[in-house]
């Protein structure tokens, strides 16, 4: 985990942030504030989300959801490496980058102001590697659940794509941001990537005998997002796969043009952590408002 990661958006860069993680009880002016608490591997985690009536469109949120993830991820972790577990993952490791990577609709979003920001030899290479790895995940029949919705419900939807990770890791296909073996985008790597880490050896993760056992994270922040969306939108949960992004961007032109007011979109994104973490059995604390 890197320490930069843990970092909080400091007063300096509250005025260009509609929506912020605040540090410890601090609340700036023109800011409603949101708190919620619960409990992760016996620690007690308090988060306080700050936002203002701004209009802002879905992409608003990324900054905090990845501040968010990481928080969850340190203290799962930390209580992980505790109790004498080996987290594998390391820099230099690749292995997860041949997984299938769903990446949510606000990030999708984000991603392509990030994308359009490359050098231009970078975008080309991206887009061909895209299109490459598409034709062969088209080229193959997927599961029949990915052919039917996933419901809301955690169950169904997690099984769901345990089924479509399972057949997407037997086509080979390599992510189209891995450039010479290293992630291109990891500054701003999905929430899906953000929250796989696994312990034991990396050795299982290429193919060959060990025990590597995946780290389950209490609450998977993509997922939030995710319900988010289609709560914001009144649609059903919604979400694309890297190889795809270029594809997604152009079918879907529009998608960042519809506004939300930011103290809306805070309050339910709290909201559903808090329903999160209650279903989980993580003994949450209502959540307050304050201005």
């Amino acid at each position: 985990m890197r320490t930069d990661e843990l970092t909080f958006l400091d007063d300096s860069r509250t005025q260009l942030k509609p929506i912020i993680l605040c540090k410890d009880d601090q609340t700036p002016v023109g800011y409603i504030s949101m708190d919620v608490s619960f409990d992760i591997c016996s620690e007690r985690l308090h988060l306080r989300i700050a936002a203002t009536d701004n209009l802002v469109n879905l992409t608003a949120i990324v900054p905090v959801a990845y501040a968010v993830s990481a928080r969850i991820v340190h203290t799962t972790l930390q209580h992980h490496r505790g109790n004498g577990s080996n987290i594998s993952c390391r820099k230099g490791c690749n292995a997860c980058c041949h997984y299938l990577v769903p990446i949510t609709v606000p990030e999708a979003i984000e991603f392509k102001a990030a994308f359009l920001k490359r050098p231009p030899n970078q975008r080309v290479r991206i887009l061909q590697s895209s299109l490459a790895a598409s034709k062969r995940i088209l080229s193959k029949r997927p599961p029949e659940i990915f052919a039917t919705k996933l419901t809301s419900e955690i169950s169904n939807y997690q099984t769901g794509l345990q089924e479509l990770s399972d057949w997407f890791e037997g086509l080979n296909v390599t992510c189209p941001f891995l450039d010479a073996g290293e992630c291109s985008i990891y500054q701003e790597r999905p929430l899906a990537c953000r929250e796989y880490f696994v312990s034991g050896s990396n050795k299982q993760c290429v193919g060959q005998e060990g025990g590597a056992i995946v780290v389950e994270m209490p609450i998977h922040i993509s997922e939030v997002l995710g319900r988010l969306t289609s709560e914001l939108k009144g649609a059903d949960i919604k979400s694309t796969i890297l190889p795809f992004l270029p594809a997604w961007w152009e079918q879907n032109p529009n998608c960042g043009q519809q506004l939300w007011p930011a103290s809306v979109m805070a309050e339910r994104f709290v909201t559903i952590i808090e329903k999160m973490a209650a279903k989980r059995s993580i003994i949450p604390i209502s959540p307050s408002c304050r201005r």
